[in-house]
């Protein structure tokens, strides 16, 4: 071979090395917080709120959803306001297209489970304290 498909051949190589490397430590670093999966906590907020105040924005959604999983009025506001300024960074999830034609209750369940989670990792991520 010669000398520059070697050096390609490395580089690729490390590349590849290098990004499966960063990838598995952010899988299993307990700490990360995954950014994308809050999207379920804004379109929940929406999607279970929203149908008794359907003219309510996104922002206003979040304290009250979050009030339903007793989470205190200050940690609400400290989580809404980190949501609301990841949001724009946030893939869109269409919640009643992923939940794919189920009823209500199930979507209810659903976001309460996967809200409960997100919301520890929220509040580990900005360091709330109970």
């Amino acid at each position: 071979m010669n000398k520059s498909t070697l050096n390609k051949v490395g580089i690729a190589l490390l590349l590849f090395l290098f990004s499966h490397t960063s990838f598995s430590s952010t899988l299993k670093d307990d700490d990360t917080y995954i950014p994308k999966y809050t999207d379920f906590i804004l379109e929940c907020s929406d999607y279970i709120v929203g149908e008794k105040h359907p003219n309510n924005a996104t922002e206003k959604n979040i304290p009250i959803y979050l009030s339903y999983h007793q989470v205190s009025e200050s940690t609400g506001r400290q989580i809404t306001e980190e949501l609301m300024k990841l949001k724009r960074f946030l893939p869109k999830l269409n919640l009643p297209a992923f939940l794919n034609g189920r009823d209500r209750e199930y979507a209810i369940t659903f976001c309460a489970v996967v809200t409960h989670d997100k919301i520890k990792a929220l509040e580990k991520s900005l360091s709330i304290k109970k």
